[in-house]
């Protein structure tokens, strides 16, 4: 059985490397858990390929940048963000 999300709030808003992100706190249906993803405001994109279990602070949101771009060097994202490669060059371009 599948978790239901019981709802989503943006709690933090960051400039990492000159771009604008923003921290989302996702809460679930019968569990204290939460869970937190990061988004660049410019681009929509989700940074976070997997959430969260705490708060990201600015020095997190850095490395998940650094995370994405060694992925996308390594070909390892091509699939997952197909059809948004110029959307994440610009996110990642900035290391």
């Amino acid at each position: 059985m599948s978790e239901k999300r019981a709802g989503m709030q943006d709690i933090a808003h960051h400039t990492v490397r000159g771009r604008a992100d923003t921290v989302t706190v996702t809460s679930w249906v019968g569990t204290s858990g939460l869970s937190f993803d990061v988004t660049d405001d410019a681009t929509g994109l989700c940074l976070t390929v997997q959430s969260l279990d705490n708060e990201p602070a600015p020095s997190d949101i850095e490395s998940l940048v650094d995370d994405l771009a060694d992925k996308v060097d390594a070909g390892m994202l091509d699939r997952y963000f197909d059809g948004a490669g110029d959307l994440l060059a610009g996110v990642v371009g900035s290391r």
